[in-house]
């Protein structure tokens, strides 16, 4: 090759990159790329605030309901005679007819999920005659306090195990469920 500048002829030489001195800059770069990545992937992901767990978790309340019972003619015969003795009186405590002598004041209603695993319990009050214009019954109110309501549906079982659960949707257990027995 004639380089311009004398006529003479010069030589290029191309040699292979000296490996002793780049080598250690890579393994250096490597080694700071490696400890970046590591420590980004380590690192904790960011804990929820507080609204933000109220906004993904529902929160306990307390669920009101009644069972109602339906009473027998003996039960009614004996509750218009206690009326007409005391007309101003109008609470009339009431027990459920033999045939649901379980269903009594502290009596446990279960509340379940879908999958029928219990969560949460709760008992009866004391139970008073109403009426309407067409049944006679005897009702105990009940609370179920601490139930998260995040399910479709929730069975309620009060009682006798045999008489199995009534199923209730997840509004109806907010509006406030009523059970009818009998």
């Amino acid at each position: 090759m004639d380089v311009a500048g004398g006529g003479r002829a010069a030589r290029l030489t191309l040699s292979a990159p000296d490996l002793g001195a780049i080598m250690p800059r890579a393994i250096a770069a490597l080694a700071l790329a490696a400890i970046l990545l590591t420590g980004c992937a380590a690192s904790p992901a960011p804990r929820p605030t507080a609204t933000e767990v109220s906004k993904s978790t529902p929160a306990a309340r307390t669920v009101v309901g009644s069972v109602r019972v339906a009473a027998t003619d003996e039960q009614f015969a004996a509750f218009d005679e206690a009326n007409n003795a005391d007309p101003l009186n109008t609470s009339y405590d009431c027990v459920a007819a033999a045939s649901f002598s379980d269903v009594a004041e502290g009596a446990q209603i279960v509340a379940s999920d879908a999958s029928g695993e219990v969560v949460a319990i709760g008992s009866l009050e004391a139970g008073q005659y109403g009426f309407t214009d067409v049944e006679f019954f005897c009702e105990f109110p009940f609370s179920i306090e601490d139930i998260v309501l995040d399910e479709k549906f929730y069975g309620l079982s009060v009682g006798n195990v045999f008489r199995g659960d009534v199923q209730f949707s997840e509004e109806a257990m907010r509006v406030g469920p009523r059970l009818y027995l009998g």
